[in-house]
């Protein structure tokens, strides 16, 4: 399904007009989590904090040094692609696979608010220019895609109780298609994107191959380190909120305040870690 999803999106790259609708896909996929969640404070643990710490520093790192082999552009890249904090259906996926989905949730609070707290001050010395208004976007974002169907379920559960456990039980299955509609949408701004920018001077097809290279060995490693830092309590939700990434978040900010090419790398990211995604889940359910 995974890959008939990137063959739709790729093949009609007009659905990219349609790409507001992933919020709301976000939006009901986070809901439905959210209506099974079991608050506590042992979802909350230190290999998070250690998660936020590894992105800035990846992301500091291969920016320094691709910018010193005198490769600004693809410094830019990879600094959007590492930076990028935990994907909004990251606690799906760890659903989905059967493992801690309150560790995820935490996860993907924590690495979003603190990513969302940085950028403002980390970005203008990156890209080399100012960034106004960017906290107030990045808030409204967050809090429409997060905020609203948490608040929404925590009423659902208020009031509902044991009928809302049962209501995200009966959701959960639909999670996953919604799932496969996101990457539809998300192939098709990248078949646009390739498409408009195909003749550019400056995207040559070494430029492209690089890029997909190198943001493939940075999803491996995210997945890699996450899995060891979080053994042996928790290997896969801290691979996940490590390696699966809030790409649609970073591709957004590379195309507003750099250029197309810095949101090339988390274009490509896309593929990766939903493909190996795909790949968890097909070996999970047989």
């Amino acid at each position: 399904m995974l890959g008939g999803a990137f063959a739709v999106g790729c093949l009609l790259p007009g659905l990219a007009s349609q790409r507001e609708f992933i919020r709301y896909l976000l939006m009901f996929m986070f809901f439905s989590v959210c209506l099974q969640l079991k608050p506590s404070m042992h979802s909350l643990h230190w290999t998070q904090g250690v998660n936020i710490l590894y992105c800035f520093a990846l992301a500091f790192l291969l920016w320094f040094l691709l910018r010193k082999a005198g490769h600004p552009d693809l410094a830019l890249a990879a600094f959007f692609t590492a930076i990028t904090p935990t994907a909004t259906a990251a606690p799906v996926i760890v659903s989905l696979l059967g493992g801690n989905v309150e560790y995820a949730t935490s996860a993907f609070f924590t690495s979003n608010f603190c990513i969302f707290l940085a950028l403002p001050a980390v970005l203008p010395p990156v890209v080399g220019n100012s960034t106004p208004g960017i906290a107030l976007e990045m808030l409204q974002r967050i809090l429409l895609i997060t905020a609203v169907p948490l608040l929404a379920a925590v009423v659902f559960r208020l009031f509902l109780r044991e009928k809302a456990i049962r209501l995200g039980k009966i959701l959960a299955p639909y999670t996953f298609y919604a799932w496969v509609l996101v990457i539809v949408l998300v192939a098709a701004n990248a078949s646009a994107f390739f498409r408009q920018e195909l003749n550019s001077p400056s995207l040559t097809t070494l430029t492209i191959t690089f890029i997909a290279l190198l943001t493939l060995a940075v999803c491996a490693l995210n997945f890699s380190v996450g899995k060891m830092l979080g053994t042996p309590d928790f290997p896969l939700e801290c691979s996940q909120t490590l390696g699966q990434k809030n790409t649609s978040f970073t591709i957004y900010l590379a195309l507003t305040y750099v250029h197309p090419i810095a949101a090339l790398g988390p274009t490509c990211y896309v593929l990766w870690h939903n493909t190996w995604n795909a790949w968890q889940i097909y070996k999970h359910k047989t």
